[in-house]
């Protein structure tokens, strides 16, 4: 296929998905190395002209002999994106606000974090958060084919992801569906329900659901195909069709394929109703901690909602951390006092999984504890929020040289045990000075009191991340000396600095 050919192609993909005036962002993930180090950059930009994005894509898509490109499914509002039509790497974005004479410092299209031992500021592109949707257009079902990691699929698995895909749509047609469109993904295949339904939370959690209850019906019933239960979210980017999909090497067994739409389906929009008939089929596996209530989505409100308001200032340090590592997040959910935050695992962003709910969460526990659970297989060793925290940190480390990571200590965070034990008398709070249990009958504590008191400072402050800071200021207040501390990390299950999750750097 030759360039005018191929650009043709992408261009029927645009006007599947897009109208006139939409703006949508161009994303793609180049991979390079940097001292031996595999690394990996962001190609983005925000275009409102098909005909230029139409281009763009392809010329990025030629990068590295087939890099996979993206867009964003539904429409972008019109706020801290400038659009221009071109496609960026860090590099020339960069070079293109110096030119505007804007301070990167102040450019919106980057995020910034400042090196705290350098002084200096890192930027990074920022892109399509799900706040910035102005509504949904289509609801994404990905059939994919099950196949391993990192390799293209088989023609035999990706006939069986088109059995599937045959089913799904005569089942939804038999719901009284309008026909979907239905596009080739290169290793699978898309089912693309046209709608017109508002940017809410109440919204992703109906098609949360809605894939829920159709990947209850169809999964295990076609080989490995399955449907990928975790694109719900409004700002999720699929495949440019009409590109070449290069996932993993080009073999006769499992070569690389070119995606395309096969059919454009009916202009008619499904209904809200509809969506919800099916959506309300969806039953929870049995066990399942996650429900579709009480969800929180802005932690800035997050005490409005009860049993879980003392973990407001928890589950926004968590958000910035994923934030901080650029981990795409959804709305939190909320059961029984515990707080699950789905995300895109930075293991693979597209690996699949046969999750029961959600495939990839971070939680927030009553006792403020942090966590981590993936549904795939190849993240069985980074399991549990100690291994994704290493994980993380060691993947921002080598993408990122010479930065510090997230600074964890010196966050005022109160979880819900601490605020409770301020509220009892006799016990200190975090504003009330040093009186009450520094002293005792007139006279200073006994070196036994100084460590129960120590070990009770530590696993307050220092778990599950490190508080250092504000221990020490807390025990110093007290008359505990920093070495006393040091001699009940044991006792308190705080491991010393960079050994783990509880780790202080006292």
């Amino acid at each position: 296929m030759n360039d005018r050919e191929a650009i043709a192609e992408i261009r029927r993909g645009l006007d599947l998905l897009y109208t006139a005036g939409d703006v949508i962002e161009l994303r793609a993930f180049k991979k390079f190395k940097m001292k031996g180090v595999e690394r990996t950059m962001t190609i983005s930009g925000f275009f409102d002209d098909l005909n230029e994005l139409a281009c763009s894509i392809h010329e990025v898509n030629k990068l590295d002999g087939g890099l996979k490109v993206y867009t964003t499914l539904n429409p972008v509002t019109r706020d801290w994106m400038v659009v221009d039509n071109q496609a960026y790497d860090p590099k020339s974005l960069k070079r293109a606000i110096r030119k505007s004479g804007v301070r990167l410092e102040d450019s919106p299209r980057l995020s910034h974090e400042k090196n705290l031992r350098t002084g200096k500021t890192w930027h990074k592109i920022r892109t399509t958060s799900d706040a910035d949707i102005l509504e949904r257009h289509w609801i994404l079902i990905d059939v994919d084919a099950g196949q391993p990691t990192d390799c293209n699929s088989t023609d035999a698995e990706k006939q069986e992801a088109f059995d599937m895909t045959l089913a799904v749509v005569e089942f939804l047609q038999s719901r009284g569906f309008a026909a979907p469109a239905v596009c080739d993904s290169g290793n699978g295949w898309h089912v693309l329900v046209r709608c017109s339904l508002p940017n809410t939370i109440e919204m992703t959690d109906t098609v949360r659901r809605f894939l829920g209850s159709l990947a209850s019906k169809f999964d295990g019933e076609f080989g490995t195909s399955h449907i990928d239960r975790v694109v719900y979210n409004a700002a999720r980017i699929t495949k440019s069709y009409g590109t070449l999909v290069t996932k993993g090497k080009n073999t006769p067994e499992r070569p690389h394929r070119r995606s395309c739409v096969k059919s454009v389906g009916s202009k008619t929009p499904v209904t809200l109703e509809q969506i919800q008939m099916v959506a309300n089929e969806y039953a929870p596996a049995k066990g399942s901690a996650l429900v579709s209530t009480d969800r929180v989505s802005d932690v800035g409100n997050i005490g409005n909602i009860g049993d879980v308001g003392d973990l407001a200032r928890e589950v926004k340090l968590l958000t910035r951390y994923l934030d901080f590592n650029d981990i795409e997040h959804g709305d939190a959910l909320v059961s029984g006092g515990v707080i699950r935050i789905p995300i895109i695992c930075p293991n693979s962003a597209e690996h699949t999984t046969t999750g029961t709910q959600l495939s990839t969460f971070v939680s927030v526990f009553p006792n403020g504890a942090f966590g981590f659970k993936c549904h795939h297989a190849h993240c069985s060793d980074i399991d549990g929020w100690s291994g994704f925290k290493e994980f993380v940190n060691k993947k921002f480390a080598d993408d990122n040289p010479g930065a510090l990571p997230f600074k964890w200590s010196g966050t005022v965070v109160v979880g819900p045990a601490s605020r409770a034990a301020a509220s009892k008398p006799g016990t200190r709070s975090e504003t009330a000075g040093t009186q009450g249990s520094r002293l005792q009958g007139g006279k200073i504590i006994k070196d036994r009191r100084k460590k129960t008191r120590a070990v009770s400072l530590l696993k307050e402050l220092c778990q599950p991340r490190c508080r250092a800071h504000e221990a020490y200021k807390r025990a110093k207040a007290e008359e505990i000396s920093r070495s006393t501390l040091r001699k009940c990390y044991a006792k308190a299950g705080v491991t010393p600095y960079g050994d783990g999750i509880n780790a202080c750097g006292l």
